[in-house]
């Protein structure tokens, strides 16, 4: 697993899974990218499996479809491609996130 990668979830302070999710405008906390794949992901909360063996994230999904879901670090890694943390996002209201990246 990524271990930069869960330094990181630390470091922004991403919460744990639900907590947000009565917030009809939750906050997005990063955005994940892979290198050459045009998918984004957009963290609002995650939780670190025992251990650290994978993260469970919650966010907002651009891809074939734009929604919300759930998605793990194991599956991004099995891409092979690198992941691209966006270090300038600054964590928004979801709302911000689809003006500034008109989703």
């Amino acid at each position: 697993m990524n271990t930069n990668l869960t330094a990181e979830i630390k470091r922004r302070g991403v919460p744990a899974l639900y907590t947000q999710e009565n917030n009809p405008d939750p906050t997005v906390y990063m955005e994940i990218k892979l290198l050459g794949f045009p998918w984004r992901w957009f963290v609002t909360e995650c939780n670190i499996q025992a251990g650290g063996l994978d993260v469970l994230f919650f966010g907002y999904v651009c891809g074939f479809e734009n929604e919300w879901g759930y998605f793990n670090l194991a599956e991004l890694e099995r891409t092979r491609c690198p992941l691209l943390v966006d270090d300038k996002f600054k964590p928004m209201p979801f709302s911000e996130v689809k003006k500034e990246y008109q989703l």
